[in-house]
């Protein structure tokens, strides 16, 4: 008979719960934000199908990071040095990301936005898994 590995690595319904929670506040900030974009297209002609694209898909990947992380849904992220090393990464590129935009920016026109946002979304991400746990002392090695 198999052993269940789900409760030893701290696997619940509850992480289920927020994960479904924070898919819902991702899927709801998808549509805001392309309802949004679509307007300021209609109005300004400066975002382009791509940028569209690229900021709803970071917004929705931002929105569900932070309510995950707050609500400890993912143990492997959380509690361990794997964490730190992907939002250390997520940082690290936004950083990257925006100080080529900046240096680019008559290259980039139309995508500048885009490029810009995907920065600041990964940097957000990283902002909020190191706040988070220096505030709820979770990074004890």
């Amino acid at each position: 008979m198999k052993k269940n590995n789900f409760s030893e690595k701290g696997f619940d319904e509850m992480q289920i719960l927020a994960r479904g929670k924070g898919f819902k506040f991702a899927y709801l900030t998808a549509i805001i934000v392309l309802a949004v974009l679509t307007c300021l297209d209609e109005l300004s002609k400066y975002v382009n199908p791509f940028s569209e694209f690229v900021i709803t898909t970071w917004a929705s990947i931002t929105v569900f990071s932070i309510y995950t992380i707050t609500h400890n849904a993912y143990d492997r992220i959380n509690d361990t040095k794997t964490g730190k090393v992907v939002f250390s990464i997520f940082g690290i590129t936004g950083i990257a990301v925006l100080a080529i935009s900046l240096i680019r920016m008559s290259d980039l026109k139309e995508n500048l936005l885009s490029h810009i946002s995907v920065g600041i979304f990964l940097i957000i991400n990283c902002a909020v898994y190191f706040i988070y746990h220096f505030v709820h002392n979770d990074n004890e090695d």
